[in-house]
């Protein structure tokens, strides 16, 4: 292996002192016929080696094969039909510990002492100490709870209720000019602080001002109040009740006949309200929020000491400034079984009532989980209709309230609810709808399960509070009106180099930056130019055989041919007049002698195109152009402020213009100055054409541009014997 390796890096030419690159030779190789086998090298350099595992058979006491390791493909393969022979009696592997470990001391193996008789005494002692801690505390909770009972926390006088429009505050009790001086003071101040708050509100309730808050008084006609500990209870549990979507309970007054409940005062009023108020719209994403804050008060009620509303309805549903809905008038049912017969509701309180509930004949006395679910479903009918309750929107079939709680309570099949069509709310919306308002309450879900549907039916559509979702709509609003500017100014960016590029085809690129920025630009003369001229030979016959589309499409499809041959050279195409095409180089940015061979060689390519041209209504006419050039000074500029043009004057351009009136078919004429520039470089090959009368010039010795070849046409001394003989024969 080592001469393998050894001949093969001297034939590489590497160094066989460097062990590395010597080993490295015989990585990922396979050599045969070894001593003991085949040895194959990985691509790390270790070798993979091919193992028998043998078993010693106790009977016959010889070696016999049982399985085979194969190291090149990393397998193990158990030779079939053989059985081994574990040692110690064993029908399968051993395990890799002993039971009771190599040392014996494995702790399921050692002797379990006796449980010491103190340790009985510790248990029974931990147990006494504990009943008694658990009595105590029990006691202690009693005695406590007890203390919270008796504490009057939420016991209000009615005198201490400032109203704006009462007249007059109980003085019976105070005593001296300077207590009664001091009292009227303060009414003063705390009506000045209710502000123009009436007395009387919607549905029965007085907002005034107690202990410096607004509040909102709800006055029950109770004859003889018997504040029981049950009422107690109550009081305590509504106590501790604190939910944003649940309106805090403030106190109770027990002063007869001024028994009332406050709570705390809500400005937008109630929910019925909202949906009886057309100006406001009321949109789902809107709906959606209005209903997720139901449902948070009635999961945290629902999971609370108190259970359930028990008279859940729009109007006790109200809206704070942050348009949050929470609601009012939960708990206390003891309380409000001591309201007097003669003042029970109307049958229009009753619409939200559950089926199962109108059937009880002792009213005031009812009251559930389910029943909220039902309550809760007729408060989206009103959400999703903006209607009242069972209100149809055709109102020659209106029913009355005592009509429809009979309906209801007999429980007609199918059961009587309100109706709601598929074209108001979407389909999954209304499935739980009608979920929430089955006749069998068990079949109603709970309160959780509506809250889980509800994040499914509002995803997309905003959560939680209505100020919020807004404010988050608003945000999203900004987020994508950024991206949308920022799309628009890219959009923006994109036209604006589709204009300057257009513009750069109309005027030079600097003269055009020099126009954006507001400069008068200068005109400038140019030593040394070429100027190319070229028009079609018999334009005005062709025109007059064709159409003035078909003229428009021909001249659009030889000067896109034109333009497009001119992006390869360096030239500026100054303008285009009918079939006239005119070209310079040299200018605006001067390159040196390179003007006269870049329109020579534009002019060569030009002609070769031209002879492949095909005229689109005329295929079997070919096109023959005239071609001139001319080397000269010439004076450029900027003509115009309405659609501005960058023109060339001088001499040198009524000469090159001369030289394309003036030459034949498919032939390049080209003027002496031209030609003189153009045999410097040598490669191109030039005829004598001989005089030309020129206007204004009189006669000139001109030429034709035959081609250009791709090496030099003539050594240095040819090409000065040549120029000798030339300048002789103009002097003869």
């Amino acid at each position: 292996m080592y001469a393998v390796a050894l001949n093969k890096t001297l034939s590489e030419g590497a160094d066989p002192s460097d062990g590395r690159t010597l080993i490295r030779r015989l990585w990922n190789q396979t050599f045969k016929h070894g001593l003991t086998g085949d040895i194959f090298i990985n691509s790390k350099g270790d070798r993979e080696a091919d193992y028998t595992l043998n078993d010693l058979d106790p009977t016959t006491g010889e070696m016999k094969p049982v399985a085979t390791y194969y190291g090149a493909h990393h397998k193990l393969e158990l030779i079939p039909n053989v059985d081994i022979n574990w040692p110690g009696g064993w029908t399968k592997p051993p395990p890799d510990v002993p039971y009771c470990g190599f040392k014996g001391d494995a702790p399921h193996c050692q002797e379990k002492e006796p449980f010491p008789v103190y340790g009985y005494a510790i248990i029974i002692g931990g147990i006494v100490v504990f009943a008694t801690i658990s009595i105590g505390l029990a006691a202690y909770r009693k005695v406590k709870l007890e203390s919270e009972l008796n504490n009057l926390w939420w016991k209000v006088q009615w005198d201490d209720i400032v109203f704006q429009d009462r007249g007059h505050r109980s003085l019976a009790s105070i005593g001296t000019s300077e207590d009664k001086l001091s009292m009227a003071s303060e009414k003063h101040e705390a009506k000045s602080q209710i502000g123009d708050l009436t007395e009387s509100t919607t549905h029965g309730i007085k907002i005034g001002l107690y202990m410096g808050i607004k509040v909102a008084v709800k006055t029950m006609k109770i004859q003889r109040l018997h504040v029981s500990r049950a009422i107690l209870l109550e009081l305590k549990q509504i106590r501790n009740i604190t939910h944003e979507n649940l309106v805090r309970f403030v106190g109770f007054c027990p002063d007869e006949p001024n028994v009332a409940l406050l709570s705390e005062f809500i400005s937008r009023g109630s929910l019925r309200d909202l949906l009886d108020n057309d100006v406001i719209k009321i949109d789902w994403p809107f709906r959606f929020s209005i209903i997720n804050d139901i449902v948070e008060g009635l999961v945290f009620l629902h999971n609370s000491p108190i259970g359930f509303h028990g008279h859940l309805k729009s109007t006790n549903c109200v809206i704070d400034g942050r348009f949050m809905v929470k609601i009012t008038d939960y708990g206390l049912l003891s309380l409000l079984a001591q309201v007097a017969p003669n003042s029970r509701p109307n049958p229009q309180t009753l619409l939200w009532t559950a089926p199962e509930h109108l059937r009880n004949k002792i009213f005031g006395q009812y009251g559930s989980e389910k029943g909220d679910i039902y309550s809760f479903a007729i408060i989206l009918q009103e959400i999703i209709t903006r209607l009242q309750p069972f209100e149809r929107s055709e109102k020659q079939n209106k029913i009355f309230p005592k009509e429809i709680i009979h309906k209801v309570k007999t429980g007609t099949k199918p059961p009587f609810r309100p109706e709601v069509s598929p074209e108001d709310c979407p389909l999954d919306f209304l499935n739980l709808l009608c979920s929430c308002w089955s006749e069998d309450p068990v079949s109603r879900p709970q309160i959780s399960a509506i809250k889980q549907q509800m994040k499914k039916l509002s995803k997309g559509m905003g959560s939680g509070n209505f100020l919020d979702s807004l404010l988050n709509r608003m945000e999203q609003y900004a987020t994508n009106l950024e991206q949308l500017v920022e799309e628009k100014s890219s959009a923006f960016l994109e036209e604006k180099k589709k204009s300057e590029a257009l513009l750069y085809q109309v005027i030079p690129r600097y003269i055009a930056e020099q126009l954006k920025a507001g400069n008068h630009v200068k005109p400038e003369t140019f030593e040394s130019v070429t100027i190319f001229f070229s028009d079609i030979v018999g334009f005005t016959s062709l025109s007059a055989e064709s159409t003035a589309m078909e003229v428009v499409d021909l001249l659009n499809d030889l000067y896109t041919t034109f333009d497009d041959i001119l992006e390869n050279y360096d030239v500026y195409k100054v303008e285009t007049i009918g079939d006239a095409y005119m070209v310079v180089s040299g200018l605006p940015v001067s390159n040196g002698n390179e003007h006269a061979r870049e329109i020579a060689r534009m002019s060569i390519t030009l002609r070769e195109a031209i002879r492949n041209f095909k005229i689109r209504h005329r295929p079997e006419r070919t096109l023959q152009i005239r071609i001139g050039m001319h080397t000269g000074s010439c004076a450029a500029g900027v003509v115009g402020l309405k659609m501005p043009r960058y023109c060339l004057f001088g001499d040198t351009v009524n000469t090159a213009s001369r030289m394309e009136s003036n030459g034949e078919a498919n032939k390049i004429h080209v003027s002496p100055t031209s030609k003189a520039i153009l045999e410097t470089f040598r490669t191109f090959v030039i005829s004598v054409r001989g005089e030309v009368e020129v206007k204004g010039k009189g006669k000139i010795l001109t030429y034709w541009l035959e081609g250009e070849t791709s090496g030099v046409l003539e050594t240095n001394e040819q090409f000065l014997q040549r120029v000798k003989r030339e300048i002789m024969e103009m002097s003869d």
